[in-house]
């Protein structure tokens, strides 16, 4: 079977047999993502067997399955973006992604990367980055100062909390004229579900 990472959409070619038929998470070895899979092929059919009378238990087992399948879809589906104003002198390049992050301690981030670009004519401080997450009757704000990117290591290891408030320190190198600088914002302990997120640069 086929899967494409929901974040960095990097393609994978996975053996049927190796997925487990109830379906299994998997790890994307570019980014990281932990996102979840289904085989696209059903198991081997049993020997035929004498007519049985059906049972509801079972018909009620496979809606139940398939509401899981539907909830899983829905946290793992990747937020569209939604790039609502720029500061005069920034702007963001491309599209900026979001998508859950689990950490190894199994903790939960809701992380938004992409780039912006100093437009003016001189160097300047790197913008501030608000981002405004939403979903079904939730809403989550969270910021930080372009240039402010934390290691693989410190994003898997550091206290979420303060990994989330290093970020939102004003400070850092002077962007030079025309040059792209990565961003990174993250929710600390994010609710499920968010299906959209905004962002805005607001300057200084």
């Amino acid at each position: 079977m086929r899967v494409a990472c929901l974040d960095c959409e990097t393609r994978y070619e996975i053996p049927d047999d190796l997925v487990d038929p109830s379906g299994q998470k998997v790890e994307c070895c570019r980014c990281g993502l932990v996102f979840g899979v289904r085989a696209t092929t059903a198991a081997a059919a049993a020997p035929v067997a004498a007519p049985v009378q059906k049972s509801s238990l079972g018909a009620l087992f496979w809606a139940l399955a398939a509401l899981f399948v539907a909830l899983v879809g829905v946290y793992f589906a990747k937020p569209s973006f939604i790039y609502k104003a720029s500061a005069p002198d920034f702007s963001i390049e491309g599209k900026a992604s979001g998508s859950y992050y689990t950490r190894p301690d199994g903790k939960t981030l809701f992380v938004v990367s992409g780039k912006v670009k100093n437009n003016s004519g001189a160097a300047a401080k790197p913008p501030k980055i608000n981002v405004k997450a939403l979903g079904a009757g939730i809403e989550a704000t969270a910021f930080s100062y372009a240039g402010s990117i934390p290691s693989r290591d410190a994003l898997d290891e550091t206290q979420v909390e303060k990994l989330a408030a290093s970020l939102e320190k004003e400070g850092g190198e002077t962007i030079a004229a025309g040059v792209q600088k990565d961003f990174m914002v993250i929710f600390a302990n994010p609710p499920k579900g968010f299906s959209e997120f905004e962002v805005e640069i607001s300057g200084r």
